[in-house]
């Protein structure tokens, strides 16, 4: 699909023949609400007796149906755009996890040089 207009769609279809994309038919976009859900409708450029609508809910929707003039049968296809985020490096999963550790040991060894290393021991009672 190439935007011509901000409510026009031009279909091409690639001809491997040729090796070129070839005019198939324009469609012509109706705001239903204005930046958000469009609908164009008329006859299929695939089968001359059926009709389509396509509509679009939101930037991440649209469904398109096809139906017989007959009215004997509709076809409907829906799609969503689906973002399946990237895996976790090792640093977003463990990195935490290192930090807290090695501020522990750096805790430890800075009590070691202002207390000294040897355990302190406690005096006898008798």
């Amino acid at each position: 699909m190439l935007p011509t207009s901000p409510l026009t769609c031009e279909i091409q279809e690639f001809n491997s023949e040729k090796d070129s994309f070839e005019y198939l038919t324009e469609i012509n976009l109706v705001a239903m609400m204005p930046g958000e859900s469009f609908m164009a409708f008329g006859t299929s450029p695939f089968n001359p007796e059926e009709d389509y609508e396509i509509t679009t809910f939101s930037a991440n929707h649209f469904t398109i149906k096809f139906t017989e003039r007959s009215g004997s049968k509709s076809t409907i296809y829906a799609a969503t755009r689906v973002i399946i985020p990237p895996p976790l490096t090792f640093m977003q999963k463990y990195g935490m996890s290192l930090l807290m550790a090695g501020l522990v040991i750096i805790q430890m060894a800075f009590r070691g040089f202002t207390t000294g290393f040897a355990p302190e021991e406690k005096p006898k009672q008798e």
